[in-house]
Formats: C-alpha cells, sequence, structure tokens
C-alpha cells in the first residue's frame, strides 16, 4: 500500500509530457482530453496512473478546474488518495483483529499481534476524523444554543401573555378557567387592596400600619419615619407575623437593606398617592367586620387576664366574687348531677351542678371567678357557647337565665366557653336566623327555643 502511494509521489512531481496515445487511451475510457491531459501531465505519461487519478473520489472535479493542474490541486487528490487507502486498511486490521478474539485455541501471540493492530487502526481513525467530529460538536452545540435561546424568548412570550405550562393545559382542558395573575405583577393599587385585605383581621398590624403611614404622609422630610426596624418588639409584636403587612410597605416603595434588619424609603421616593391610597385602604379595613371582631377578641383575652390577677390586687373584686359565690347551689357529690366545664380564656374551671339548677346558678358560679363575667355575658357583650352542638349557636343568658340546665341541653354533662359575641349576634341583627335543630339529651328544648 505505501508502496504506491510513494510512486505516486514520485510520479506527481516527475513532470513528463503526456503522449497522445495515451490521450486517446483516457479518451476511450470517458474522459475528455483537457482531463486526460492534465492527468497524464501529474502521473509523468503514466496512463494507468493517471486513469487512477482520475477515477479517485473528488480529484477529477479538481483536475478540470483549469486547462493545467496546479501543484496544489495535485497534493490534495494524493491526499485523498492516502485518507481512503487509510482507512480501508485500518477497516483490514479491524476485522482481522475481531477475527482473531473469536477464534478459539488460536494462539496468544498472533492474538496480541493482531490487537495491536487494531488498537493503531482505531488511534489513526481517531486521529483522521477528529477534527470532522469538533466540528460537529461545535455545530451541535451552536443548534443547542440556538433552541435554549428560542425555548428562552418563548418562554418569555408566553410568560408575557401570561401562558405558561399549567396555563395551556388548563386552557386545554378548561377553557373557561384562566389563572391568576401574581400579585407582584399586578398595578400598585390592586396590590395595596389586596395586601390590606390580608391583613385587615390582624388589628394591630392595621393600627401600626395606619400610624406609620400616616406619620410619613404628615412629614415625609424626616428620616425617622421613613426607616423601619424589623428587629424592634413592637415590629415583631404586631408586624412581623401578620400577613400582607410587609408586603403593604414594600408597595409603598419601602426596600429592605442588605442585612434585612430595616425597611427604608429615600426621600425621592415618597409617592403621596401610594400614601392617601394606603391609608384610605387602611381606614376601610378599621370599619370592616374581620377588624372590629378581631379587635374585640384582643380586648377580650385583655381582659380575662386582667381578671386573674385582679382577685389579689383589689379587695373590692374579692368581695364581688364571694357574693356571687355565695348564691351557688351546694356542688352534688361525686357520681351524681352534671359536670360543667367551661373555658375560660387559656383556663377550664370544673364544678358539678344538679339537673334542675338554672343559667342563673351557673352565671353565679362564673361570678366567682370575676365581678365582670356574669354582667358582659347578659348584656350580650360575650356570649357562651355550647361547644358540645354543631353548629354552636350563642345562647341568650339573660332571656334563659331562669331556665334548667336540661331544658337547654346542658345535661348530663356541659362543655362550655366564654367568647367575645359577634358583632351581628351583639347588635341582635341575627336573632332569627339561628340555627334550629334536635334537642340534646332527654326533655332539652330545640335550638331555635333558646333564642
Amino acid at each position: 500500500m505505501f508502496r504506491k502511494l510513494t510512486d505516486r509521489l514520485i510520479s506527481a512531481v516527475s513532470g513528463n509530457a503526456a503522449t497522445d496515445e495515451g490521450i486517446r487511451r483516457l479518451q476511450s475510457m470517458g474522459f475528455n482530453a483537457t482531463q486526460a491531459r492534465n492527468a497524464l501531465e501529474a502521473t509523468s505519461g503514466n496512463v494507468d496512473r493517471a486513469a487512477e487519478l482520475l477515477l479517485v473520489p473528488n480529484s477529477g472535479e479538481t483536475v478540470v478546474r483549469g486547462s493545467t493542474c496546479t501543484r496544489n490541486d495535485i497534493d490534495i487528490a494524493i491526499q485523498n488518495a492516502m485518507q481512503e487507502s487509510l482507512q480501508t486498511e485500518d477497516q483490514r486490521l479491524y476485522r482481522q483483529a475481531q477475527e482473531a478474539s473469536l477464534a478459539q485455541g488460536g494462539n496468544n501471540s498472533r492474538s496480541a499481534v493482531n490487537n495491536k493492530a487494531a488498537q493503531a487502526a482505531m488511534n489513526r481513525s481517531t486521529n483522521q476524523f477528529g477534527a470532522k467530529k469538533r466540528t460537529t460538536k461545535k455545530k451541535e452545540s451552536k443548534g443547542a444554543n440556538n433552541n435554549n435561546n428560542s425555548g428562552s424568548n418563548k418562554a418569555t412570550y408566553n410568560n408575557s401573555n401570561n401562558t405558561t405550562a399549567a396555563g395551556k393545559s388548563i386552557g386545554k382542558y378548561h377553557p373557561n378557567v384562566k389563572v391568576p395573575t401574581k400579585l407582584e405583577d399586578k398595578s400598585k393599587e390592586e396590590q395595596i387592596l389586596r395586601n390590606v385585605d390580608r391583613v385587615k383581621s390582624h388589628p394591630s398590624a392595621v393600627d401600626t400600619l395606619y400610624k406609620a403611614l400616616s406619620a410619613l404622609r404628615n412629614d415625609p422630610n424626616s428620616a425617622r419615619f421613613r426607616k423601619l426596624d424589623k428587629s424592634s418588639s413592637g415590629y415583631q409584636r404586631s408586624v412581623a407575623s401578620a400577613p400582607g403587612a410587609e408586603a403593604l410597605l414594600l408597595t409603598m416603595n419601602f426596600t429592605t437593606n442588605t442585612s434585612d434588619t430595616f425597611l427604608m424609603m429615600d426621600r425621592t421616593r415618597v409617592d403621596p398617592a401610594l400614601l392617601y391610597l394606603g391609608i384610605s385602604a387602611l381606614e376601610n379595613a378599621k370599619n370592616s367586620t374581620e377588624y372590629k371582631e378581631a379587635k374585640r377578641l384582643l380586648q377580650f383575652q385583655k381582659e380575662i387576664s386582667n381578671i386573674k390577677f385582679s382577685v389579689n390586687s383589689s379587695e373590692s373584686e374579692a368581695v364581688l366574687r364571694a357574693g356571687f359565690i355565695s348564691k351557688c347551689p351546694t356542688e352534688p357529690s361525686d357520681g351524681r348531677g352534671a359536670l360543667m366545664m367551661v373555658t375560660l380564656g387559656d383556663e377550664i374551671v370544673k364544678r358539678r351542678f344538679d339537673g334542675d339548677d338554672t343559667i342563673q346558678d351557673i352565671l353565679n358560679w362564673l361570678g366567682g371567678h370575676g365581678s365582670i363575667i356574669p354582667e358582659n355575658l347578659l348584656s350580650r357583650e360575650w356570649c357562651l357557647i355550647d361547644k358540645n352542638q354543631y353548629p354552636s349557636n350563642p345562647i341568650d343568658c339573660d332571656a334563659n337565665k331562669k331556665r334548667t340546665l336540661q331544658y337547654v341541653g346542658f345535661w348530663p354533662s356541659g362543655k362550655l366557653e366564654i367568647q367575645p359575641s359577634p358583632i351581628s349576634w351583639l347588635e341582635g341583627s341575627d336573632d332569627e336566623k339561628i340555627i334550629a335543630g334536635s334537642s340534646r339529651g332527654l326533655g332539652a328544648a330545640p335550638k331555635d327555643a333558646l333564642r
């Protein structure tokens, strides 16, 4: 193989003139006179080698480009022929190595030689086609980058039109359902109203935000109104755990520092329109039912806490409590009567009563734990809830104070809780909406009879 290649190189540079006989022979093979003359000049007049050169792939095109064949064209043609010969030889060696490895009982030394030859063939193939593979990888990588860029552009387009993968799936199977827009993608006005709606059931946060934004609106040049310490006890107690509170401040153009310990606003970012809208929304939240009931619950918890400590700090309170206890009937012995359990804040008080004892007896017993309790229950400021029934309706203690425990359903047991009255029940607007139902226990009245 290498001898033939050497002969081709020698004949390519010899430069002997082509003969007319050789041109005629090559023309009889199907080549034109120009091709034949150039090939014979490249092979020093050797007709067989000239024909072989013309039959090499791509070399014929190189020869006929002009009336004369350049040295560079000849080198390229010979190099192509060498590569083809090497490929053929590599394939032969590789097949020979495979046959040797599959042969049983073959000579070990011969197998080693064949394996070595196959490895050499593979190495040459790798060196020969390495550049081509690298070029292919670059093209594939470029194609992948183009695909990624197109995918990114497509995703951006989809996001701008609110058509994500989930949105497409919903649109396919539920055409009348739309994916809601994220809160941060909505207008400032919508964000303010939504965050205020989320925070309105946390009255401490509403009051704190209202005070802070009002101070900022009245004096925007003061730096202390444009900086809030998130680590302060007041912020942690009122704002930190309230949903939508901090988001409302960020919507008002506050920003957090790098350590996330302060909320700050530059003087140039103070927007009177946003402050007006935020303060107006907070004012409306203060008039909502959610805010009022949550506010009353906080007040209730505060009063219950004061009740626990007032007996030891006030002599008059102790006298009032003793007066209520003196009106209570004698407690039945164990195994008799009904066990009444009343949740009072985070405390549960217990006592046994007979079935013919009345709601007024319950009120006197509760007055022994706090003189203000009977008054608030009778005035509907607070209400008594039977936790053994569902749904639990407030019991009108004033209208039922002379009725027995068995009649109102607190028999053979009563699990009660004192709560701040709902606004609608406190105002008497839903007395006709008490949910009726069967009585609980033998001889008990139905629910609608206890209004």
